[in-house]
């Protein structure tokens, strides 16, 4: 597309739309840092790997659990970030419409 078709209210909610993004992602970024961080620090990390030893042998199952229990940590920690992106305030033109259902964006969360 060329710039002479674009309009400039649409460049400009396409770069403020852009900016959001970025930093939404930088802070969803320090929460997930911040939180593996303090998993560490405050021993946790070492006190599920007790728990799961205790409940497994497998050693296999034991780092899928963790896995999913940290993972599961991690994204309700960042649900308000996600939220607001889903909720139509952050919303790019032809990717989602306010009164799409919340369903296909749930399903690509994993990718």
């Amino acid at each position: 597309m060329s710039d002479a078709t674009d309009s400039a209210p649409a460049r400009d909610s396409a770069r403020s739309y852009h900016r959001w993004q970025f930093w939404i992602g930088v802070s969803e970024y320090l929460i997930s840092a911040t939180y593996l961080g303090a998993l560490l620090v405050t021993g946790l990390s070492t006190h599920l790997r007790d728990v799961l030893a205790g409940w497994t042998s497998h050693w296999w199952l034991a780092v899928l659990v963790a896995v999913l229990v940290i993972g599961l940590g991690q994204q309700l920690l960042i649900l308000p970030s996600l939220s607001l992106e889903a909720s139509g305030c952050l919303v790019a033109t032809g990717f989602i419409t306010r009164a799409s259902p919340g369903g296909p964006w749930i399903a690509s969360r994993p990718r």
